[in-house]
């Protein structure tokens, strides 16, 4: 294919057009912000969290394959691991729930960088306000 060139490529059960950039028009240093654990990075192979992740994937398959950052990211976004029946206790209403969450203060759910905490509070639902840089280079060969 051309530098410069459209093509379609399936990506999952949609079509998606993709652009091939010369390679004068591809970064090559690539900064961004994270502020989950990377499921694929070494540093967190023992990580308790990440096992967990991890085993709810047991019983769900994506065609043999975990769509790894977005399935922590979804995992995470899910709520399981911020509540559990000791964080409601025995009231379970929308409203106490909600309250709950509204009320976070320096909690650190697993997956999670170490370092960066949720606080949240009546006026503020906003529960990440932190970030960590994270870096790669990309190679050209």
């Amino acid at each position: 294919m051309e530098a410069g060139s459209v093509s379609r490529q399936r990506l999952g059960t949609r079509w998606v057009r993709v652009q091939n950039l010369p390679v004068s028009k591809i970064q090559k240093d690539i900064l961004s912000t994270i502020y989950l654990k990377d499921a694929t990075d070494p540093t967190w192979k023992d990580d308790p969290a990440l096992k967990e992740w991890a085993s709810s994937w047991t019983s769900i398959s994506l065609r043999g394959i975990k769509l790894v950052n977005f399935s922590v990211y979804g995992y995470f976004d899910s709520g399981r691991p911020w509540f559990s029946a000791q964080a409601v206790g025995d009231t379970l209403t929308r409203e106490n729930v909600m309250r709950q969450a509204a009320n976070l203060k320096n909690f650190e759910p697993g997956l999670l960088l170490p370092g960066i905490k949720i606080n949240t509070s009546p006026t503020d639902y906003y529960p990440l306000e932190q970030m960590q840089m994270s870096g790669s280079t990309v190679s050209m060969a």
